[in-house]
């Protein structure tokens, strides 16, 4: 079965199992994409659940006419740089000293 096909399946029938070929497709080669993108192994395990989670939420809105793998890895490159933004300002604000304001 395609990805596309299994994505539309899960959307239909909400059945776990499709859920669960796509990540277990997916899962190495995605995980070594956001490890090198993000260069932090924790960082990398964290983007790929989120990407996951998001595919979960949002799989009602995927293009039948597209393919999966790019649609995925445009959810995680998102995930990604939303982390890397967020620990950003964090990192900011710890230069700052103590994060209050006088």
């Amino acid at each position: 079965m395609s990805d596309e096909r299994l994505l539309l399946s899960y959307r239909e029938t909400r059945d776990p199992s499709y859920y669960s070929e796509i990540v277990k497709r997916y899962e190495r080669e995605l995980y070594s994409y956001l490890r090198r993108y993000l260069g932090h192994a924790e960082m990398a395990e964290d983007v790929f659940q989120a990407t996951f989670l998001q595919l979960h939420l949002k799989c009602e809105q995927f293009d039948v006419t597209r393919k999966l793998r790019p649609w995925l890895y445009m959810i995680a490159t998102n995930k990604a740089i939303d982390l890397q933004r967020r620990n950003k300002r964090h990192r900011m604000l710890s230069l700052d000293g103590s994060g209050k304001s006088e």
